[in-house]
């Protein structure tokens, strides 16, 4: 074992040998990296381990890796075991994310550090935040500062996050290695957009029974006929681009009504002004978004029901990054037709789900209902069923916290440790998870995960329990061969 701290320590410094310091962070950055520490040497002198990296992003997550390689013991303090180290590393996928929802309910800027930190640790290089919905608009506007009255800042001062926050936020991230995405939900779920605008907006709040138009209350969604919903969009979309300099920008697309579209007299009534259909009136729309993305620097994602609505057959841009969530089924359709994807299937990432509805008389939420093991994230293959070729679509992926029954008091355990195999998928992949034993694989993934989970928790992340303390222990001796049923 090697001390890393007291006076008698073999291990004195670690020299970082970066190539380009100057790199940027985006989809394509290089986060190799190498890590040598060497054994302690005959004339008990002290030794340097070196990282090596081609960008200050890799030495990022060799740095991390350092870290996780100490231990402690109370008689000689801290100390790297199992010496000499040499490890050559890198991620499986580019993008590796983690999606929050601030809309259903509100994190502060502090809060979202401390979850950026954690990502960090877990080498995630995404926080997609999710800042429009049905029920909030998060970003103080300064473009559409009538917007701010959608905010959650109209129930508790603060509760909203200004331009200056997103900026500092993006920073603070930066220096982590995470990229922020931000995503603004359109044309479906938008009441919170699109109220302060007349005319944006059809199916608006309709009561008592919004199911059968919508989503989720309050309804509302985009009449993608009317020139003051193209004119919001773009300067939207600009203002959002000018905040997050990341190379990618969420324009959302799930989840939209066409029942809405199909009784609304209004939305008819212009439809039929314009001459157009539904459906040449929702492609004009994704031509404008496009134009709107690309004029602004760029890169759109999408949620799958962009491309994959059959009500409307669109036809999406190969450029366009389609998020899947539905179920992973619809990998192969997506991958098939060209596009670049990130994994969310909610069959294995949804991380919110597990606990019911959260609102009186729902009786069709089907993702709702089962919880979504550490062992179901882990088992996700991002790839499976795919050839070498379609498997080049895949980007990464990101778990999702949508975030109904979710705030600041039970973030952390439902988000940690879970998120954590997530992270181990993301950078891994096939060189930690034999997909074909997946049992084996969870069962070596156990005491690293339940270890991580104890690390977190000493760097202030008090995640959930994953076993009781007895089997963690005496490791193995709650384990059941495979495929066993009493």
């Amino acid at each position: 074992m090697i001390p890393v701290k007291k006076s008698n320590a073999w291990l004195k410094k670690i020299v970082l040998q970066i190539e380009n310091g100057n790199a940027s962070l985006g989809l394509d950055t290089d986060e190799s990296y190498s890590l040598d520490i060497p054994h302690r040497n005959k004339n008990n002198k002290s030794v340097t381990g070196t990282i090596k990296s081609k960008t200050v992003f890799g030495a990022l997550r060799g740095l991390e890796t350092l870290s996780q390689l100490v231990n402690y013991d109370k008689s000689i303090g801290r100390y790297i075991s199992y010496g000499p180290w040499h490890i050559e590393d890198k991620p499986s996928y580019k993008h590796r994310g983690f999606m929050l929802d601030v809309t259903r309910n509100w994190f502060s800027v502090d809060e979202l550090k401390t979850q950026i930190d954690a990502l960090s640790w877990n080498k995630f290089n995404v926080l997609h935040l999710h800042l429009s919905d049905a029920q909030s608009f998060s970003l103080a506007s300064e473009v559409y500062p009538q917007l701010r009255a959608m905010a959650y800042d109209r129930f508790q001062p603060g509760m909203i996050y200004t331009k200056k926050d997103m900026l500092d936020l993006v920073g603070y991230a930066l220096e982590r290695g995470i990229r922020i995405i931000p995503e603004i939900e359109m044309p479906g779920h938008a009441y919170a957009t699109a109220l302060p605008f007349p005319g944006m907006m059809v199916c608006a709040n309709v009561q008592p029974v919004w199911r059968a138009i919508d989503y989720q209350p309050p309804s509302g969604q985009f009449d993608v006929t009317q020139d003051i919903t193209y004119e919001v969009t773009e300067n939207l979309i600009k203002e959002v681009a000018s905040w997050f300099p990341d190379q990618l920008i969420h324009t959302g697309g799930d989840e939209v009504g066409m029942r809405c579209y199909k009784e609304s007299e209004v939305f008819q009534k212009n439809l039929k002004e314009k001459n157009m259909t539904v459906v040449q009136a929702m492609q004009h729309f994704y031509d404008k978004v496009d134009e709107y993305v690309t004029k602004a620097g760029k890169r759109p994602i999408v949620w799958e029901e962009a491309l994959l609505n059959k009500d409307l057959n669109l036809t999406i841009p190969k450029h366009f990054i389609v998020q899947q969530w539905t179920g992973s089924k619809n990998t192969k359709v997506i991958v098939s037709q060209g596009h670049d994807i990130i994994q969310s299937g909610s069959d294995y990432w949804y991380l919110d789900v597990g606990h019911g509805r959260h609102a009186p008389g729902w009786v069709d939420c089907p993702t709702c209902d089962k919880y979504r093991t550490w062992q179901k994230i882990y088992s996700h293959d991002l790839r499976a069923n795919l050839t070498e070729a379609e498997g080049i679509h895949v980007l990464g992926g990101e778990a999702a916290m949508w975030t109904e029954q979710i705030d600041s008091y039970n973030l952390n355990v439902q988000m940690w440790p879970r998120a954590a195999a997530a992270a181990e998928v993301l950078w891994s992949g096939y060189s930690a998870i034999n997909y074909t034993d997946i049992f084996g694989s969870v069962k070596r993934a156990f005491p690293r995960l339940n270890e991580w989970r104890y690390r977190m928790g000493g760097r202030g992340i008090k995640g959930a329990a994953i076993a009781p303390l007895w089997c963690v222990k005496q490791m193995g001796w709650c384990d059941l061969p495979a495929g066993y049923e009493a």
